[in-house]
């Protein structure tokens, strides 16, 4: 870490002389993307391959015994708990992607300004003196 420090502080001497914070504040960040973790929580193999195998066309009972270790051992109310399980942890994901992208449309600057006074609002039709 010593050595990577010394090289940025050699390699981007300018720009750490212009603004140390801003420098300092985006080299930690590129820092953290490039390295693990990633964000968010790591995903369920189970569960990915569950998706993997609704969206080829199987029904839920040929995706049990594929994605639920020992399915079959399993006694009838525990199974229907990891079959509940199963299926909820899927429904979620499409949800939370369903979720995810319809914010990525949202656009902050539709909302209108509520919290300020309608005299300073462009639309109400008064100016103010500057």
């Amino acid at each position: 870490m010593r050595q990577i420090a010394a090289r940025l502080r050699r390699e981007f001497s300018q720009r750490i002389a212009r603004d140390p914070r801003k420098f300092k504040r985006l080299a930690v960040y590129y820092l953290k993307s490039y390295l693990p973790p990633g964000p968010g929580r790591p995903p369920e193999k189970d569960t990915t391959k569950a998706m993997q195998l609704c969206k080829r066309g199987l029904e839920w009972k040929e995706i049990y015994p594929q994605c639920i270790p020992d399915h079959t051992q399993l006694t009838p109310a525990v199974r229907r708990q990891e079959e509940s399980k199963l299926r909820g942890a899927c429904r979620s994901r499409r949800n939370t992607a369903k979720r995810r992208k319809t914010q990525q449309g949202f656009s902050a600057a539709t909302i209108p300004p509520a919290n300020v006074p309608s005299i300073a609002r462009p639309d109400s039709g008064l100016q103010l003196k500057t």
